[in-house]
């Protein structure tokens, strides 16, 4: 049992004095708080993609437990769960196996016993090219008017870069994350300089297009019209739209249904304004047409406040009737000739005449 006991105070800071008959044991525990070794600033600068060591070596009694505090306010010890981009090594060293910029940052190293801890700081700077346009720089385009084009603006980069094109009127547009610019049915005027600008936090990159269009005189065609079959009510007013492409610009022409040169625009329409109505598209190379068909809805006349049953007047005055009744008219005398101008009247009550004025003519006795 002696020898046990000596072989356990042997790990132990002590001091024995062997007496006859005794065995004296003094025995003297010491312990002393973490400190981190090679503690000063630290700054640390790593490549975009490569790997990143951190080492925090310490000493304490009892031994310290290492915890980092990364640039992400997470906490990385021996009994956290595994990370595949992040590990922590037995001797205090921490290992980011890929970094990025999004890694740069404070990394602290706690060391912590029971009797106190201890902190470093080390700074992670990220160096990451700026982003990377794959297509050429520079790019020069002659097409002819009327086709459709797409510039393409791959980029590269960590971060991944946004993508924008300046037009030659410094217009600026966003794109989808492939960065191709669509013009859709070129002419002269779209001739100029395209930019692209790829930028990230780590710088920008530029790519530009010269493009000139040249001129071709092209025949009209017609772009967009009024639905082809239209009807309206009697009275209603009319709008035809017409437009139309081409080289030299077409001159629009409408061809009404009197086979007479137009205006587009009727303000009240009568029953004489129904039929085809021709939009023509004509410049010197050629013309394009497209017809219309205007259908107008009437109704007939109606009685809508009902007269006295019969007026008698006195032949050679005037009587004075509205269109909005129709009455019959006894006359003291002379009652053929009065009807006859009362038919009249009817007649162009029918045509929509507001009103009109019957004078009956004088008979003879």
């Amino acid at each position: 049992d002696h020898m046990k006991l000596i072989e356990i105070f042997n790990l132990l800071p002590i001091v024995v004095l062997r007496e006859k008959n005794k065995l004296l044991v003094t025995l003297s525990v010491v312990t002393y708080p973490p400190r981190i070794l090679g503690k000063s600033s630290k700054i640390i600068t790593v490549h975009s993609g490569k790997p990143a060591v951190m080492k925090c070596a310490s000493e304490g009694h009892p031994v310290p437990s290492i915890t980092w505090i990364l640039a992400n306010k997470t906490h990385i010890s021996a009994f956290s769960t595994e990370n595949e981009a992040v590990s922590l090594h037995s001797n205090g060293t921490l290992l980011i196996k890929k970094v990025s910029v999004y890694d740069r940052g404070i990394y602290t190293c706690r060391a912590d016993n029971p009797i106190g801890s201890d902190n470093m700081a080390i700074r992670l700077q990220v160096i990451a090219p700026p982003p990377i346009i794959l297509e050429d720089k520079k790019q020069f385009i002659l097409e002819t008017m009327g086709r459709s084009l797409k510039f393409p603006c791959t980029v590269k980069g960590d971060p991944h870069p946004t993508v924008h094109w300046v037009f030659p009127d410094g217009t600026e547009v966003f794109l989808f994350p492939n960065g191709t610019l669509l013009i859709k049915n070129i002419v002269p005027s779209d001739s100029g300089k395209y930019e692209c600008i790829a930028t990230s936090s780590t710088g920008s990159e530029r790519r530009v297009v010269l493009l000139q269009v040249e001129h071709r005189d092209t025949i009209p065609q017609i772009a967009a019209t009024s639905q082809r079959w239209t009807q309206l009510n009697f009275g209603n007013r009319l709008l035809l739209n017409c437009s139309a492409i081409g080289e030299p610009r077409p001159r629009i022409i409408w061809r009404l249904p009197s086979k007479a040169n137009g205006t587009l625009l009727i303000r009240e329409t009568n029953i004489h304004d129904r039929g085809n109505y021709m939009c023509k598209a004509q410049n010197y190379i050629g013309d394009s047409r497209v017809v219309v068909f205007v259908t107008i809805v009437g109704h007939s006349p109606r009685i809508t406040k009902r007269p006295p049953r019969n007026i008698h007047t006195v032949a050679g005055l005037a009587i004075r009737l509205h269109s909005y009744y129709l009455l019959p008219v006894s006359l003291l005398k002379g009652k053929k000739q009065c009807f006859s101008l009362w038919a009249h009247a009817i007649n162009m009550i029918l045509n929509a005449l507001k009103t009109i004025e019957i004078v009956c003519p004088k008979v003879l006795s």
